[in-house]
C-alpha cells in the first residue's frame, strides 16, 4: 500500500474515532439530560399521588380490585387529585404489600410488581413493557403497599436515536472529506518522495546522472530532495574526477611503459651490445620500473583513499611531525634540510599528514640544487617548503596542486605529477588550504595550513 493510501486511511480511522468519542458524548449527555427531566418529572408526581387515598378510589370504583382504568371519568372526587398527574404517557398504580395489583390507571398498562426501595427512600428505573419502554418511580405508600409511577419515553429514546443516527451520518461525510483531503495532501508531499525514487531508479538503470529534482516540498521532505540533489552532485562530481584520473593515468602510464617495451626490444635484438651499453638499459628500465611502481602507488591511493576510512585522528604537535619526516627524507637525499619555527597540537590523520610534508620535501628536492638547503618552516598550523631552484612560471602558479600537472621544465624530471595533488587532497580533508608561490630571493615557496 502507498504512502497516501496509508497517510489518508491513517486520517480517515482517526476522523470516525473522532466521530464515535463525540456522537458517544453528545448521545450520552443528551440522553442524561432527558432522562433527569423525566425522572424530576416522576418525583413531583409520585408526590402527588402519594396525598391521594386509594381507599377513596377503591369505593368510587365500586369497591371492587384490582381497578384497571384508562380513564378517571368514573371516578368522584378522586378525579381532581388523578387530574394533577395523569397524563396520556403516564401510569399510576397501587400494589399491596404482597405485591397484588390494586389501582392501575394509564391506557390500561400494568405495570410489573417491583421490589419495595429502602425505607424513607424512592427508587427509579427503566422498564419495558410490549416493545414501550418506560421510566419508573417506585415509593412504599401510606397503604403500606407500593405507589409506582411511570412515564413512557419512547419520545426521548427517539430524539436520541435520531442524534445518534445524524452524527453519525456527519461523522461519516466528515471522515470521507478528511480522506480526500488527507490523500490530496498525502499526494503533494509524496510527490518530491516519488522524484526521488524515479531518480534513484534512473540512476540505477543508467549510467546518466539525472537533473536536480524540485526541492521545494514540506520541511523535511525539501531537505530530503536538497540532500539527494547534493548527493547526485557529490556522485557526479565524483565520477568525472575519477574519469579524467583514469584519462591521466592512462597518459602518464603510456610514457614509462613505452620506454620499457623500447628498452627491452633493444636488449631482445641486441645480443652483442657492448656491456656499458647493456647496463645503461638495465638502469633506465630499472628507473622506468621505479617511477611506474610510485607512479600505480599514487594512483590506488587517489583512487580509492582508503586512508580516509581508515586511519584515525590523533592530536600530536606539528613541528613534532615535521621533525620525524625531515629525519627521514635526510636518509634518501643528500642535501641539507632545515627546519625553523614550532607548531601547536593538532588533531589529524597522522600517516596522511606526514606524507602530505613528504611530498613537499620530496618536490623541492628535485628543484633544488643539491649543494643548497631546502628550508622548512613551521607557523601555527601551517607548513611551509622552500627550494632554492628556478622557481614556478608564473601561468603554472594556480596549476601545481591540480593531478598530473606538470610545468614544461619538469619534463624531463623524475615524477608522476601526483605528489602536490595528494598534498592538497590530503589537507583539504582536514579542512585546510594548500599556497604555492615564488621567494623573492629565488626558488618557490609551496605548503598548506590546517586550522587551529
Amino acid at each position: 500500500m502507498s504512502i497516501r493510501w496509508r497517510f489518508a486511511l491513517l486520517l480517515v480511522a482517526g476522523a470516525i474515532l473522532a466521530s464515535v468519542v463525540a456522537a458517544s458524548a453528545a448521545v450520552f449527555t443528551t440522553n442524561r439530560i432527558l432522562i433527569r427531566e423525566v425522572d424530576d418529572f416522576l418525583r413531583t408526581r409520585t408526590q402527588l399521588v402519594l396525598e391521594i387515598r386509594i381507599g377513596q378510589i377503591v369505593d368510587e370504583a365500586e369497591g371492587q380490585t384490582p381497578v384497571v382504568l384508562s380513564s378517571i371519568d368514573d371516578l368522584g372526587p378522586s378525579r381532581r387529585f388523578l387530574a394533577q398527574v395523569l397524563a396520556p404517557d403516564v401510569v399510576v398504580q397501587w400494589n399491596d404489600v404482597g405485591g397484588e395489583l390494586l389501582v392501575a390507571f394509564g391506557e390500561k398498562t400494568v405495570l410489573p410488581a417491583a421490589n419495595p426501595p429502602p425505607e424513607g427512600r424512592r427508587r427509579l428505573d427503566t422498564i419495558t413493557l410490549a416493545d414501550t419502554t418506560y421510566r419508573r418511580s417506585v415509593v412504599v405508600g401510606r397503604h403500606g403497599g407500593l405507589v409506582q409511577v411511570a412515564r413512557d419515553i419512547t419520545a426521548e429514546q427517539s430524539i436520541v436515536s435520531r442524534l445518534r443516527a445524524r452524527i453519525i451520518a456527519v461523522g461519516i461525510v466528515i471522515a470521507a472529506v478528511v480522506g480526500a483531503g488527507g490523500w490530496l495532501a498525502a499526494k503533494r508531499m509524496v510527490k518530491p518522495i516519488e522524484q526521488l525514487t524515479e531518480a534513484a531508479e534512473e540512476v540505477a538503470r543508467t549510467p546518466e546522472l539525472l537533473k536536480p529534482i524540485d526541492a521545494t516540498g514540506a520541511a523535511e521532505v525539501g531537505r530530503l530532495a536538497k540532500s539527494f540533489n547534493t548527493m547526485l552532485a557529490a556522485l557526479s562530481e565524483s565520477r568525472d574526477q575519477q574519469r579524467r584520473l583514469v584519462q591521466d593515468a592512462s597518459h602518464e602510464l603510456r610514457t614509462p611503459l613505452t620506454s620499457l617495451r623500447t628498452n627491452i626490444e633493444v636488449l631482445q635484438r641486441g645480443a652483442q651490445l657492448p656491456e656499458d651499453e647493456k647496463e645503461r638499459l638495465l638502469e633506465d628500465i630499472d628507473l622506468e620500473l621505479k617511477e611506474l611502481t610510485n607512479l600505480v602507488t599514487e594512483v590506488v591511493g587517489l583512487a580509492t583513499d582508503t586512508s580516509l576510512d581508515r586511519e584515525e585522528r590523533v592530536t600530536v604537535g606539528l613541528r613534532l611531525i615535521v621533525d620525524g619526516v625531515v629525519e627521514r627524507a635526510r636518509r634518501r637525499i643528500e642535501q641539507p634540510i632545515q627546519v625553523h619555527g614550532s607548531g601547536p597540537e593538532l588533531s589529524i590523520q597522522r600517516a596522511d599528514v606526514e606524507r602530505a610534508i613528504g611530498n613537499l620535501i620530496e618536490n623541492a628536492s628535485k628543484w633544488s640544487d643539491p649543494s643548497t638547503p631546502i628550508e622548512v618552516t613551521v607557523a601555527g598550523g601551517s607548513v611551509s617548503v622552500r627550494d632554492h631552484g628556478s622557481g614556478i612560471a608564473e601561468d603554472d602558479i594556480p596549476f601545481v596542486f591540480d593531478r598530473f600537472f606538470r610545468a614544461d621544465q619538469a619534463r624531463s624530471k623524475p615524477g608522476s605529477g601526483l605528489g602536490l595533488s595528494i598534498v592538497r587532497q590530503v589537507v583539504e580533508r582536514h579542512g585546510g588550504t594548500v599556497n604555492a608561490t615564488n621567494a623573492p630571493d629565488g626558488g618557490a615557496i609551496v605548503g598548506f595550513e590546517i586550522p587551529l
